[in-house]
């Protein structure tokens, strides 16, 4: 998606009334209550399913000097692509599913087997690239010849909407970054202060997400 036609796709969102939406959203959880009072959602199994989330990070292999080794790495859109990932709210995450499976002792072996597959196989592709895959509540290290900041906080302006240059173009995130807001999305830490327009920051958190269907 061009820079421009992300802004225009923000500009549609963001035109959406939020008192209509609100009362539309409260409509459908008025039903969706209703309906699992009269039980049409009742299971006679539990489901489980997972979220697994990723930083890229550089290996460095066309760098001799060693000077950047293990920074944060944006993944080509491509290759998320060849390794069956999804992309995230940053250019430098990654998201394996798994298949949803019954929650009991088999099931939740099929999962680890099928997780040990992927990231297997995800490591194989990465890994020629010069990149590792690596899951970490909060990597600290940018981009070789950028810092921390430059990274999380570059955006442009486009006629009005403001869009994250290394943010990935999902139009919702962007949205999200443009509407009433009171205030810009501010870390302030002992040694870390950053003020950004976008929400990238956030991109620094990845998780691993079981969902669980009763």
């Amino acid at each position: 998606m061009t820079e421009s036609s992300l802004a225009a796709a923000v500009r549609d969102v963001l035109a959406v009334d939020a008192d209509s939406f609100r009362a539309d959203a409260a409509t459908d959880a008025d039903f969706v209550l209703s309906e699992l009072s009269d039980g049409t959602f009742d299971n006679h199994q539990s489901i489980l399913g997972l979220e697994y989330e990723f930083y890229a990070v550089s290996e460095n292999r066309w760098n001799p000097d060693n000077d950047g080794a293990y920074g944060l790495a944006r993944v080509p859109r491509r290759l998320l692509e060849m390794i069956g990932f999804e992309k995230e709210l940053g250019l430098h995450n990654a998201e394996m599913t798994a298949t949803p499976q019954p929650f009991n002792a088999d099931g939740v072996r099929a999962i680890e087997a099928e997780v040990r597959s992927q990231l297997t196989a995800a490591i194989d592709c990465t890994a020629p690239e010069g990149l590792r895959l690596v899951s970490d509540g909060l990597w600290t290290m940018p981009p070789t010849g950028e810092t921390a900041n430059e990274y999380l906080t570059d955006s442009v302006d486009d006629d009005g909407v403001r869009i994250a240059t290394n943010m990935t173009d999902a139009v919702r995130y962007h949205a999200m970054a443009n509407g009433d807001l009171s205030e810009t999305f501010h870390v302030e830490a002992p040694h870390v202060d950053i003020a950004a327009e976008t929400l990238m920051p956030e991109s620094l958190i990845t998780s691993i997400q079981p969902h669980y269907q009763m």
